[in-house]
């Protein structure tokens, strides 16, 4: 079974990079396959504003082949004031079901503030579990620098975990996302059919280079029923503490609605041995109520 943090990583950034929060984190095989390195292709500068709403819900099933392994929720709540800054507060799980529940349980909880005037990150944490680990991982964004701090326990351990603090370089220029907004990025992306597109995120200490590609308007099945979608498509490559991109890369892909709603509708992701979805089963929006946002409660 692959460890927490690198199944966070690599699944999340397969998967669209939010689709729905990340579902991902829920149990995917850390093979990453080899991508073909290509030219710079022209970059089209993302002209877009924040696509999560307060009110939003979201939920969906994850399956490899014919067999449902995982599900996942999203939720944004009412804004609040942190630091004098307006902030969407998301928060997500994903965990294990069905018979690979039972025999290798786990799940992920998720949790992030997201500034509401630009839909960047400001604070995000992350506590994954199994029988045998936990991972707990929480960071601030702060101009080009992440700052972030997690504790790590094998089940079987007495000792108590440490608490370790780190920082890292982001990208200078780039705009860096964790799985949330970065699905609230690639719902907006979706509005410019025909461009490329690179963005960064962060997924609980990695930090991941995602190129994509929005493609015309096309049709997908999800449930059973045909649907209007926006195909987006691309790669994702893990970036070092010295900003240095990896070859290897996860190939992934991201039916988004075609309509003023910019559903994620399904993702998917191709790896060596299979191929993993990711379905939307269910959406609400019920907006809050147009009152002055309060402080947020502590993280």
């Amino acid at each position: 079974m692959v460890r927490i943090g690198r199944a966070l990583g690599i699944a999340c950034a397969g998967l669209a990079l939010g689709m729905v929060s990340c579902a991902p984190q829920t149990p995917l095989p850390a093979e990453v396959a080899e991508v073909e390195d290509r030219p710079e292709a022209p970059r089209s500068e993302p002209q877009f504003g924040p696509m999560l709403y307060p009110g939003e819900r979201f939920e969906a099933q994850i399956s490899r082949g014919m067999l449902t392994v995982g599900s996942v929720s999203l939720v944004v709540d009412a804004p609040c004031l942190q630091d004098g800054v307006e902030v969407v507060p998301t928060s997500s799980h994903a965990e294990r079901v069905g018979l690979y529940g039972a025999v290798k349980p786990g799940k992920v909880d998720t949790v992030s503030w997201l500034d509401r005037a630009t839909g960047l990150p400001r604070w995000t944490r992350s506590a994954g579990e199994t029988p045998r680990r936990f991972l707990d991982v929480s960071g601030t964004f702060e101009r080009h620098e992440y700052h972030y701090a997690y504790r790590s326990k094998g089940r079987s351990s007495t000792k108590k975990p440490k608490t370790r603090r780190k920082s890292r370089l982001l990208p200078p220029g780039e705009l860096t996302y964790e799985g949330h907004s970065a699905l609230g990025a690639l719902r907006s992306w979706a509005s410019v059919p025909g461009a490329h597109g690179v963005m960064h995120v962060i997924l609980g200490r990695s930090l991941w280079r995602v190129e994509l590609d929005v493609g015309q308007p096309a049709q997908v099945s999800v449930g059973g029923e045909s649907h209007d979608a926006i195909l987006v498509q691309g790669t994702a490559r893990r970036v070092s503490f010295k900003l240095e991109t990896s070859k290897r890369a996860q190939r992934w892909s991201l039916w988004i609605s075609d309509d003023d709603r910019r559903l994620p509708l399904k993702a998917r992701v191709e790896h060596r041995k299979g191929v993993v979805d990711i379905e939307l089963t269910d959406y609400e929006l019920e907006p809050p109520p147009d009152e002055p946002p309060a402080a947020c409660s502590d993280g």
